[in-house]
C-alpha cells in the first residue's frame, strides 16, 4: 500500500513537470511565430550618399529609397510579416531635407507606414564609459584627482568625453598613449589634418579657431552656419534645434582628452600656433559677430589663465613636444607666473607696497600642500559645491559663473 502512494506520488510530479515543459514550449512557439523579422541598414556619414550618382545623375540617397521600398513590397518579404528599416546616421541632420522632392520619382511622395521618418536627434555619448566604470557606492570624483597612479588616471580621462578615445589605446608605453591621444584629438579639431604642419591651418579648417572656442568654453550664435559646421567637422555638440529647423545651439561640452589635443595645437609651428593662426582667426569671427562672446574682458581673461597654467606646467620644457595628460601643478608656482614673483616691482616701491608684499607672501604660504590644473573652461549655472569643484578638478575644468 505504502508503494502504490509512492508511486501515485511520483506521478502526479511528472504530471505537473510535463505540463509546465509543455506550457513553455507552447510559449515559446507562439513567440517565435509572432516575431518579425527585421533587418536594420545603418549607414554612418551617410552626406556622402548625396554625392555618389549613378550613370544617369541620380544620386545614391534616391537610390537606397527607392531599393528600400521595393524590397519591402517584395512578396517574399511580406509573406513573412518582415521590413527592412534603413537609418542613416550623419552629424548634418538635414540629410532628408538636402534631397528635393522629385515628382516622378514615387518613392518622393509616399505617405503613411512607408513615408521617411523625420530626423531624431540622439543624446550625446558623453561619459557612457565612466558612467560604467565607475561604482555608485564609491565618489568617485575626488578619490580620482587624489589617485597617482599614472596608468589609472589616463584611464579615467580617456573614459570621459567620448568612447571615440579609446580606440586609440594601441601603443604600449604610457607617454606614447598620451603623445597619440594628443595628436589625434587635435587633429579632430583641425578637420582631421596633422596639427605639426603650416599647411594644415587655413580656411577649410577654420584655421584652428576650433581650439579656442573648445578651451576658452564659446559657442557660436544659433543662427550662425558656424553653428551646425562645428558639429559636423570639429567636435561640438548638438544641444537643441528649433522646430523650424532654421537654428541649432551647440557648444563644445567638457571632454578633456579632446582639451588636451586643443592645447597641443596651441603651440605647434614657430611661432606657435595660437600666436600666427588661430587668434587672428578669432579676431575676424569676432568683427563679423559669429560667437557669443558676452564681454570680452572675460575671454581675455580665461586666455590669459589658459596661458599661465599652461606655462606653469610645461615649465621649461619644448612647448610643441610637451605631452598634455591633465597635469597638475602647484597653486603657488601657478600664481608666481601669473602675477610674477615680486608683483609690486611694476610700481613704485613705497612703504605700503612693501607691506603689501609681505601680506601677499604670507597669503601665498597658505596654499603651499595644495595643487591645481585644468585645461578648459566650462559653464556654471550657478555657484558651485565643494561636490561640484571635485567634478570640475575631475575633468580638469575651471568654471564660469552665469552672465550678470
Amino acid at each position: 500500500m505504502l508503494r502504490s502512494r509512492k508511486e501515485l506520488f511520483n506521478n502526479r510530479i511528472n504530471a505537473k513537470k510535463q505540463r509546465r515543459l509543455g506550457t513553455s514550449q507552447s510559449q515559446a512557439q507562439t513567440q517565435s511565430s509572432t516575431r518579425v523579422p527585421v533587418l536594420v541598414v545603418a549607414i554612418d556619414e551617410s552626406r556622402a550618399l548625396l554625392e555618389i550618382k549613378d550613370s544617369t545623375g541620380v544620386d545614391a540617397f534616391r537610390l537606397l529609397r527607392r531599393a528600400l521600398w521595393a524590397v519591402n513590397a517584395d512578396e517574399r518579404v511580406k509573406n513573412v510579416n518582415g521590413s527592412v528599416f534603413a537609418v542613416l546616421v550623419d552629424t548634418k541632420y538635414l540629410v532628408d531635407e538636402a534631397v528635393p522632392v522629385s515628382l516622378p520619382d514615387p518613392t518622393s511622395r509616399r505617405r503613411g507606414g512607408t513615408a521617411p521618418f523625420p530626423p531624431f536627434i540622439l543624446t550625446q555619448t558623453m561619459n557612457v564609459l565612466l558612467d560604467i566604470t565607475s561604482p555608485p557606492s564609491q565618489p568617485p570624483s575626488k578619490s580620482r584627482v587624489l589617485n597617482t597612479n599614472p596608468d589609472q588616471v589616463l584611464e579615467a580621462l580617456v573614459s570621459m568625453g567620448r568612447p571615440l578615445w579609446r580606440s586609440m589605446e594601441r601603443v604600449a608605453t604610457l607617454e606614447g598613449k598620451q603623445r597619440e591621444l594628443n595628436k589625434f584629438a587635435a587633429s579632430k579639431l583641425l578637420f582631421g589634418v596633422d596639427a605639426k604642419a603650416a599647411k594644415s591651418y587655413e580656411d577649410r579648417t577654420l584655421h584652428g579657431v576650433a581650439s579656442l572656442l573648445c578651451r576658452v568654453g564659446l559657442r557660436p550664435h544659433a543662427s550662425d552656419p558656424m553653428a551646425t559646421r562645428l558639429v559636423a567637422d570639429f567636435m561640438s555638440v548638438l544641444h537643441y534645434v528649433t522646430y523650424k529647423n532654421d537654428a541649432q545651439i551647440t557648444s563644445y561640452t567638457s571632454d578633456p582628452i579632446l582639451t588636451f589635443g586643443a592645447s597641443y595645437m596651441w603651440y605647434q609651428l614657430n611661432p606657435p600656433a595660437l600666436e600666427s593662426h588661430i587668434l587672428r582667426q578669432f579676431e575676424a569671427i569676432l568683427f563679423n559677430d559669429v560667437v557669443d562672446t558676452g564681454s570680452i574682458d572675460q575671454i581675455v581673461a580665461r586666455i590669459f589663465l589658459l596661458l599661465a597654467i599652461d606655462a606653469t606646467i610645461m615649465d621649461s620644457a619644448v612647448r610643441k613636444e610637451f605631452v598634455v595628460c591633465g597635469q597638475f601643478c602647484k597653486v603657488q608656482n601657478f600664481v608666481q607666473k601669473l602675477v610674477g614673483a615680486k608683483p609690486e616691482n611694476g610700481e613704485d616701491k613705497s612703504t605700503t607696497n612693501s607691506g603689501a608684499h609681505e601680506s601677499f607672501s604670507h597669503w601665498l604660504s597658505t596654499w603651499e600642500d595644495w595643487k591645481i590644473g585644468f585645461s578648459h573652461f566650462v559653464n556654471l549655472r550657478e555657484e558651485p559645491t565643494e561636490a561640484t569643484l571635485w567634478k570640475m578638478l575631475d575633468r580638469r575644468a575651471a568654471g564660469i559663473f552665469p552672465r550678470n
